[in-house]
């Protein structure tokens, strides 16, 4: 494949493999929205919209949590397939940047948690009543999750490119 059509076709599935994994999330939230009963419950394309009157504190912190428990969870899983892939084609790549985005999704929220309390781990941990400190230090803790799992990542992008 020409080098052009390469940066096209990646630039498209890195574009596709985003709001794939965004849509998930917001839908991660959507579905525990509807399990724990939430009323008038709305999936948009970035944000999720439901009545919290009636939740209890726990209901609404599992709610807050479906979407970055999601990225952990698909993020690990996705990452186990593109380990057994022996394929490297354009399918593969979008595995990777849809993985790479799982696990940006999940670290990402640990790391802004202490600066955006409306934001889903920001919520969860104020609500929690964790000090700013250990707030803080669960941030930190996301710079070395992205750091470790998007390190892991990086050879089988080498692959891909190399292909």
């Amino acid at each position: 494949m020409n080098r052009k059509l390469l940066s096209l076709n990646a630039t498209l599935i890195f574009t596709i493999a985003s709001m794939f994994q965004e849509t998930l999330h917001e839908l991660a939230h959507y579905v525990a929205a509807v399990i724990l009963h939430s009323k008038n419950v709305t999936l948009f394309h970035n944000a999720v919209s439901h009545d919290t009157s009636l939740l209890t504190l726990n209901e609404r912190i599992w709610i807050a949590a479906g979407g970055p428990l999601f990225g952990l969870i698909a993020g690990i899983i996705f990452h186990v397939i593109c380990r057994m892939i022996i394929k490297r084609d354009l399918f593969y790549l979008f595995l990777l940047y849809f993985t790479s985005f799982c696990y940006i999704d999940f670290g990402g929220y640990l790391l802004v948690s202490p600066f955006f309390k409306n934001g889903d781990t920001g919520f969860i941990f104020a609500s929690l009543g964790f000090p700013f400190w250990l707030t803080s230090l669960i941030a930190f803790s996301g710079v070395f999750f992205l750091y470790y799992s998007l390190k892991m990542l990086c050879r089988y992008f080498v692959e891909m490119a190399s292909a």
